[in-house]
């Protein structure tokens, strides 16, 4: 991010912490719908029943792994941003 949008590394730092923070907000909520209704409408497809299960519950996989990895919005020190351990891993 840095290199593309000319921007300093606490800027990139910041955008992305606040990518994250608002992505730990919003799957707090675990019952999120998505909505193909576009996709049936242009292309005369339908989602079959399993299908729909199935993604919620690779959503929920998803979440499961990305909070026991990352933790959740309320986990990180103050003054550490979720991206931090990708810097440290350079």
């Amino acid at each position: 991010m840095e290199e593309v949008n000319g921007w300093t590394r606490a800027q990139a730092l910041e955008c992305g912490n606040l990518a994250m923070e608002e992505w730990h907000q919003r799957s707090r909520f675990d019952d999120w719908r998505c909505d193909i209704s576009w996709v049936e409408r242009h292309y005369g497809v339908k989602a079959t029943a399993r299908g729909a299960a199935l993604a919620i519950e690779r959503n929920r996989d998803f979440v499961a792994q990305a909070r026991a990895q990352f933790g959740d919005v309320n986990s990180a020190p103050k003054g550490s941003g979720y991206l931090q351990h990708l810097i440290n891993e350079r």
